[in-house]
């Protein structure tokens, strides 16, 4: 299965029947694509792996595995458990760079919930028993002071990236959250201001309006003044070899995001923001 990935859109080709031998990967994939694309490309990259083991250490397919677990009158009988276990082991010794219990854990979660769609039986009871499982160790968070907030606000090279920080701040949403609100989303009428949030670039979903705080509000009326300021645009005109100069004024749009700039071919586009973020 090749994978591509453009600015826009994650796109997963072959993903319907194959003749490799594993296509309960390119069902089990499809359908995760139906609720989200990112997920569904997290979830590829971990069944590969598992996918490399199983060949590995028992030389078939994943759709031959399935079909053994289901059926074990065909191909040679294994124990589940017994599989998991070792692939509890094979990813502590073929990752190249050690791995966390976390990420141990997300990955044999991850096969599962394949094993599972296609009916292989795995009692919770018994898996605890029988698949030892690295211990999770959870450190303790403590949430930033007030003053590193302003120490790193203070040390933002643009008022772009320092809008942008104070935005997360303030409003506690994720950083692709941010990214995904136009100017038609801000009302600085309401008391106090607030922001929409689109639910298809949520987490949950589900649409969202946060508050806003006076100190943010007044920083977002900053930078939208300094974004849409009157500018000297230079042209050089190679036929004359002459540069003239023009005064120019950025028109409004309400469906531009508001985090976007001059560099990005879409305004309305949010991803090349991830790239030009520190920039305005």
């Amino acid at each position: 299965m090749a994978l591509l990935e453009d600015n826009s859109n994650i796109k997963i080709s072959n993903i319907g029947v194959t003749n490799d031998g594993n296509t309960t990967l390119a069902r089990y994939i499809k359908s995760m694509r139906i609720s989200s694309k990112n997920t569904a490309l997290e979830y590829q990259i971990r069944l590969n792996f598992f996918k490399d083991f199983v060949l590995r250490n028992y030389n078939i397919s994943l759709d031959e595995l399935i079909r053994t677990l289901t059926l074990q009158s065909h191909g040679p009988k294994i124990d589940v458990y017994d599989l998991l276990s070792d692939y509890v082991s094979y990813i502590q010794t073929e990752k190249k760079r050690k791995v966390s219990p976390m990420t141990i854990k997300l990955l044999v979660s991850t096969v599962r919930s394949f094993l599972e769609t296609f009916d292989v039986e795995i009692s919770p009871r018994k898996f605890r028993f029988k698949v030892r499982m690295p211990r999770v160790v959870r450190a303790e968070k403590e949430a930033l002071l007030k003053s590193d907030i302003q120490t790193i606000l203070n040390s933002c090279p643009s008022i772009k990236l320092k809008t942008y920080i104070l935005f997360l701040a303030a409003t506690g949403c994720r950083a692709r959250e941010a990214l995904s609100i136009r100017l038609c989303d801000i009302n600085f009428e309401n008391d106090p201001p607030t922001a929409f949030l689109r639910g298809e670039y949520t987490k949950t979903r589900t649409d969202r309006i946060l508050m806003l705080t006076d100190e943010l509000a007044q920083q977002l009326k900053s930078w939208l003044e300094y974004k849409y300021r009157t500018r000297n645009i230079s042209h050089y005109d190679k036929d004359n070899r002459k540069s003239t100069n023009i005064r120019q004024t950025p028109k409004i749009n309400d469906e531009t995001l508001i985090f976007s700039t001059k560099h990005d071919k879409d305004p309305r586009n949010r991803y090349p923001l991830y790239q030009s973020s520190t920039y305005v």
